[in-house]
């Protein structure tokens, strides 16, 4: 398959170099990391949006996803961008979790090889239930039939989902609605009875 990337931002860029600047200065990362020369839309979803049928993917992302480095995990940064809210750059990360997004990324293009379509990359997160995926939107071509988008989790600790393994957009979501769907809701723990602690005296606090 082919993937198509978007090319950074100017100003974006600025504000993610400013960022990976204190960085540095703090001795978290190592200076001269580059900047990966594409961005990725970042759209992320509560339970609430995800426990009865399949979202619908806004027409502008939440952010965009910027990456420094990639060649090992303690040299790699990643961030998220929106030039309208300040800060400008959140969700900093470098170390483990900045490269396995990173590496999922660009490995995007070996998870069909013999995949003639062209798919543009969608970062895709559910805080609720620890999941990250990439979700493959189809670049539709005049006179070909519609294709479905497909989703990629690459970290996920909902349902039994095979990492770099491509499922169907339909697919995907039906996991992702049953397993919200089991999640107890806020409302639901608070009704609760208090949990019988066997009689014993909850600890006092030293004076």
């Amino acid at each position: 398959m082919h993937i198509k990337r978007v090319h950074i931002n100017r100003e974006e860029k600025k504000e993610f170099e400013q960022a990976l600047s204190h960085l540095v200065a703090l001795r978290r990362i190592p200076a001269g990391l580059a900047i990966y020369a594409y961005r990725v839309p970042v759209y992320r979803f509560a339970l609430g949006q995800v426990n009865d049928a399949k979202p619908t993917i806004p027409q502008n992302p939440t952010t965009w996803r910027y990456f420094a480095g990639g060649k090992s995990p303690d040299r790699t940064v990643s961030g998220d961008v929106n030039l309208e809210q300040t800060p400008a750059v959140t969700n900093l990360t470098y170390g483990l979790a900045a490269y396995r997004t990173f590496t999922a990324l660009t490995g995007l293009s070996s998870v069909r090889p013999d995949d003639p379509t062209a798919y543009t990359p969608q970062y895709l997160q559910i805080p609720g239930l620890l999941v990250e995926a990439f979700r493959l939107e189809p670049l539709q071509q005049g006179g070909d039939a519609v294709r479905e988008a497909l989703v990629v989790p690459y970290h996920s600790l909902a349902g039994n989902f095979e990492r770099r393994r491509p499922y169907s957009d339909d697919d995907f979501f039906a996991v992702i609605n049953d397993t919200a769907r089991r999640m107890p809701r806020q409302d639901d723990r608070e009704r609760r009875p208090p949990q019988d602690d066997g009689g014993r005296m909850p600890p006092q606090k030293s004076r």
